[in-house]
C-alpha cells in the first residue's frame, strides 16, 4: 500500500508482481519503484528489464485486440525472446479467454510506449504499425479470422486507406460467405472500405462498392432464409470442424441464438461437437422462442443431457397444449442418434414414456399452418 501510495491501477500491477515472484519479497519490493504520475517509473522499470527487446510492447501498444505467442513471434521475429518478454510484462498484460491471446491491461501502458518512441524521434509508423500491417498482408484476409475482423479497422485507424483498398474486389461478399464470416463483420467492413474509398476520393472503388452494396442487400436474406443449408454447404466445402470452430470467437458467440443452433444441429448431424451450451445460454437469455427453434432446442438439451429440463419442458408443453412443441420433441426424441440416451430418459421419467407413446402426428390445421409460415 506504500508503495503504491493507494492507487488501485498500481496496487494490481504490485499484487501481479508478488504473485510471479519467488524468493525474498523484501528484495523485489525494495527493487520495485514507487508510485510516480502516469505510473512511468513503473514501465520504465518494466523496459529496463526487457535488455533493449521491445519490439513486443511496442507492437501490442499500436493494437487494440488480443494475439497470441505465436502470432506475436510471427510479427516482430523475435523467436524464444518472446516468451521472454511476455513473462516480464505480464503484470501489465491480459490473457483472453482461451488463455493463449495477450493484450495491454491499461491505456496508460499503451500511450507511456508511443510517447517514450515520440520522445526518442523514433517512428511509430516503423515500429509499431508497420509490423503488424506487414502480418497482416501475409495472412489470407477471407480465411484468417483476426484479419477479416481486426485488418480494415487497424489499417483505418493508422490512416493507410490506400493499402484498405487493396481488400477490394468485386467478389468481396462471395470470399467472405464462402469462408463463413459473420454477417456483422461483412456489413463492418464494407463501410470501413466505403470510407477509406471515400478518402481517397477514388471514383471507380466507389462505383464499384455502390454494387457490392446491391449484392449485399440481396445476399442477407437468401441467406437468412436458407441458413441450415448453407452451414451443410460450408460443411462440405472446408469441413464441418472448420464450422464448429467459426462458431465462437474467443469463447463468446459469433451468430445469433436462432442462426447458432442451426448451425451446431448441422455439425452435430455430422458427427462433430459444437458449442451448443453458449448457444443455448444465449436464447434462454435472448428471445422468445419460434417454431423453427423447436427442433434446434431440443436436440441442444439432448446433446448437454439436461434430462429435468427435457421433462419439464414436455409437461410444460403438455399443459399449455402446444401440439407444435410435442409433435417436434416426440420426433427429436425418436430420431437422436443417442437412442441410450433416449431410453433412459424413458425408465427415468415415467411421464416421458407415455408421452413418446401417445403423441401422435395429426393433420395441422390450415389456420395453424398460415400462423406458423407467418411466423
Amino acid at each position: 500500500f506504500d508503495k503504491s501510495a493507494g492507487n488501485p491501477l498500481y496496487l494490481k500491477y504490485l499484487v501481479d508482481e508478488v504473485r510471479k515472484a519467488s524468493g525474498d519479497l523484501s528484495d523485489l519490493l525494495d527493487t520495485l519503484p514507487p508510485y510516480s504520475f502516469n505510473l512511468s517509473e513503473y514501465y520504465n522499470y518494466l523496459l529496463s528489464q526487457l535488455s533493449t527487446r521491445e519490439d513486443v510492447p511496442q507492437v501490442l501498444s499500436g493494437i487494440n485486440f488480443s494475439v497470441t505467442r505465436t502470432e506475436l513471434e510471427e510479427i516482430t521475429g523475435s523467436g524464444e525472446y518472446v516468451l521472454q518478454s511476455l513473462e516480464i510484462l505480464s503484470p501489465v498484460l491480459k490473457v483472453n479467454f482461451s488463455q493463449s491471446g495477450y493484450i495491454i491491461y491499461h491505456e496508460s501502458f499503451r500511450r507511456f510506449i508511443i510517447d517514450r518512441l515520440r520522445a526518442h524521434s523514433v517512428s511509430v509508423d516503423k515500429k509499431v504499425f508497420n509490423p503488424v500491417i506487414e502480418w497482416f498482408e501475409s495472412k489470407d484476409f477471407f480465411k484468417y479470422r483476426k484479419a477479416f475482423r481486426y485488418c480494415l479497422s487497424f489499417l483505418f485507424e493508422s490512416g493507410k486507406f490506400d493499402k484498405m483498398l487493396c481488400y477490394l474486389s468485386k467478389t468481396f461478399v462471395t470470399q467472405s460467405v464462402i469462408y463463413g464470416q459473420p454477417w456483422e463483420l461483412i456489413e463492418r467492413n464494407f463501410l470501413y472500405l466505403v470510407k477509406a474509398a471515400s478518402y481517397q476520393k477514388d471514383l471507380a472503388k466507389i462505383v464499384l462498392l455502390n454494387e457490392i452494396d446491391k449484392v449485399i442487400a440481396t445476399t442477407r436474406l437468401n441467406l437468412e432464409n436458407d441458413f441450415s443449408l448453407y452451414f451443410e454447404a460450408l460443411g462440405r466445402i472446408n469441413g464441418f470442424a472448420y464450422v464448429s470452430e467459426y462458431l465462437l470467437f474467443e469463447g463468446n458467440p459469433v451468430l445469433d441464438a436462432s442462426q447458432g443452433l442451426k448451425a451446431c444441429y448441422v455439425c452435430d448431424e455430422n458427427g462433430v461437437v459444437a458449442p451448443w451450451e453458449q448457444y443455448m445460454e444465449l436464447l434462454r437469455k435472448g428471445k422468445r422462442f419460434e417454431t423453427d427453434d423447436y427442433p434446434h432446442y431440443i436436440r441442444g438439451l439432448l446433446v448437454l443431457q439436461e434430462s429435468e429440463k427435457i421433462n419439464k419442458m414436455v409437461e410444460h408443453a403438455a399443459k399449455d397444449k402446444n401440439r407444435i412443441f410435442l409433435e417436434t420433441a416426440r420426433e427429436v426424441l425418436l430420431t437422436y442418434k443417442r437412442q441410450d440416451y433416449v431410453k433412459s430418459l424413458v425408465q427415468l421419467y415415467p411421464s416421458l414414456k407415455k408421452f413418446i407413446k401417445t403423441v401422435k402426428k395429426k393433420p395441422v390445421p390450415k389456420e395453424e399452418l398460415f400462423n406458423m409460415a407467418e411466423a
